[in-house]
């Protein structure tokens, strides 16, 4: 027997299908736990993960929202993880030249981070996130019920996402972190919602003040030019691969004398707790080929996130071959 579905996404679902003209693109696992108390709307499931950022996904949620005569006023919604608000968002960034999107975000990663911030893309030529656009969403609905029944990968996943908040940007998560671990890990609802709130609003501000990562957006990459490299390489999941990454970054900074050595001792310490594993992947020729198609590569050096001490975050271009003498020396 299906769950019922998370009563606080439900209803805001309901206020927008009473308004709009909508389709509804569900995660398959979704819907397959959940029942869907959505009549007189069209559904469609698609698969989790990364598999559905592609050109071929696109095309059929386009092809969906065509059939059903979607036109300039109308929304696609979105229930799923980041991969799915990613791809559903950037098929609504070009439908029409762009119409609404409501993302409705169920695990943590993508409730903390991924759907935050107007960025949507899709993989191409191996390559994460290569093609996209900024398409900011006219809803984020993010309900921590969902929480329940992710997968303990799957919501570890998300707590890498945690770990970069705190360890990058705000002090009195980090706090929180070290305190209230053990709940954390256990899901703790009310202590998640306050975290949900939190990484959101941190994102969101900075993201008001910088939407197309000239300036200090470009922070929130702490931990993701290795972690990229880190996921395509090894084949681990994203917020795993984050983890990794603030690892390799907090190395780097205290090498380069910007992250005092109690503060690193205290990442590493928190990383540990939270059931990960603090060893830095070992290295691979590949690294190198994956960081310098990072984004925030130019030529051989890459825009790098060094930490300056616990919830501070600072840019500085560092020549990749730098980074790499750095970590692995």
């Amino acid at each position: 027997r299906k769950l019922p579905f998370p009563q606080s996404a439900q209803a805001a679902i309901q206020s927008i299908l009473a308004s709009q003209h909508c389709a509804l693109f569900v995660d398959r696992n979704i819907y397959k736990l959940y029942e869907l108390p959505f009549s007189g709307v069209s559904v469609l499931p698609l698969p989790s993960g990364e598999r559905i950022k592609t050109f071929s996904w696109t095309k059929k949620i386009l092809a969906a929202a065509a059939r059903i005569n979607l036109d300039r006023s109308s929304c696609l919604i979105a229930i799923g993880g980041g991969a799915l608000c990613d791809a559903v968002g950037f098929a609504g960034s070009l439908y029409m030249r762009g119409i609404d999107t409501v993302l409705v975000p169920t695990t943590l990663l993508s409730q903390v981070d991924a759907a935050y911030g107007g960025k949507t893309g899709i993989n191409f030529l191996g390559i994460k996130n290569l093609i996209g656009t900024f398409h900011d969403p006219k809803e984020i609905i993010a309900d921590a019920s969902f929480l329940a029944t992710l997968s303990r990968h799957e919501y570890f996943s998300g707590l890498g996402e945690v770990l970069k908040y705190a360890i990058g940007f705000d002090v009195a998560l980090f706090a929180l972190l070290e305190d209230q671990h053990i709940y954390i890990i256990n899901r703790d609802k009310t202590i998640l919602d306050n975290i949900i709130k939190t990484c959101a609003s941190i994102k969101t501000s900075i993201v008001q003040h910088d939407q197309f990562e000239y300036r200090e957006r470009k922070l929130l990459n702490l931990g993701h030019t290795f972690g990229h490299a880190f996921e395509q390489i090894l084949h681990v999941s994203h917020g795993y691969a984050v983890v990794s990454g603030l690892l390799a970054s907090a190395k780097i900074s205290n090498k380069l004398g910007e992250l005092p050595n109690d503060d690193y001792m205290r990442i590493i310490k928190l990383i540990g707790a939270m059931g990960y594993s603090v060893q830095i992947p070992v290295f691979t020729p590949r690294l190198k080929h994956y960081i310098e198609h990072d984004k925030k590569h130019y030529g051989t050096a890459v825009d790098f996130i060094v930490l300056t001490g616990i919830g501070k975050a600072s840019s500085k271009p560092l020549a990749i071959s730098q980074l790499l003498e750095l970590l692995y020396e």
